[in-house]
């Protein structure tokens, strides 16, 4: 491969890959490829070695087996939080709410795949140990408005999901402004069931403020969220 052609310096050198026929640089995080001429490389399937066949008439090939892949959970989780007239998303940024002293989870709710969900409310620590039990770090973060709940968990509990999926993303490409993108016009629009109420009697509540038949009710409320969001048409294809 000519140097000059493609502007690899003796520095860039070490960042520099063959494989299959292509050239790979990696700078600043990113890659770029373009096909060699001369040499013919075959990138062994586990990674670890370049093997270089050194026949300049051997075609380019890529290879036709690929490692498995399988298939990750998907994680449906809702959180509850507390919020009140002037500590809410509606008056300041995402960042400050979440960051802030103030915040406090009221309770959680989780499904793996189509599992029925579970509710849970406690201490921050015992949340904390509570998501410890799912497997985060090859599930799918599943949730209606994605941004928050998974800045929830990154930035109060340290758990970074393997991916994301945001029914409101989901929402707002397919239907635009037509339906709405709040989870209750979306179950009105699909039929697929009722968003309850219970969050607008949570205005002012920190958690030690609710009876035991108040936040039970709550965590319905939560699981009722998780189902709907998880029977969306738009998650299931149905």
């Amino acid at each position: 491969v000519s140097q000059s052609r493609y502007n690899i310096t003796k520095n860039e050198r070490h960042d520099t890959a063959y494989r299959n026929g292509y050239v790979e640089r990696r700078r600043n995080g990113y890659v770029e490829r373009r096909r060699t001429k001369t040499s013919h490389y075959k990138l062994s399937l586990n990674n670890n070695s370049l093997n270089n066949t050194n026949n300049s008439n051997t075609r380019s090939t890529i290879p036709t087996t690929r490692p498995e892949i399988l298939p990750m959970k998907f994680i449906t989780a809702d959180f509850e939080t507390y919020y009140d007239r002037q500590y809410s998303l509606s008056k300041i940024t995402m960042g400050e709410y979440i960051r802030s002293p103030l915040f406090e989870v009221i309770g959680v709710s989780v499904s793996v795949d189509e599992e029925p969900p579970v509710w849970f409310s406690g201490s921050m620590e015992d949340t904390a140990k509570w998501l410890s039990q799912f497997d985060w770090t090859d599930g799918m973060l599943l949730a209606h408005n994605t941004m928050f709940d998974a800045a929830i968990l990154s930035w109060r509990f340290g758990i970074r999901p393997k991916a994301l999926a945001d029914t409101l993303s989901m929402a707002r490409a397919i239907h635009g402004a037509e339906v709405g993108g709040s989870l209750k016009k979306l179950a009105e629009h699909y039929a697929i069931g009722v968003k309850g109420t219970e969050v607008l009697d949570a205005l002012g509540k920190h958690r030690a403020d609710f009876t035991p038949e108040e936040l039970d009710r709550y965590g319905e409320y939560c699981k009722n969220d998780v189902e709907l969001t998880w029977e969306l048409p738009i998650v299931t294809g149905k």
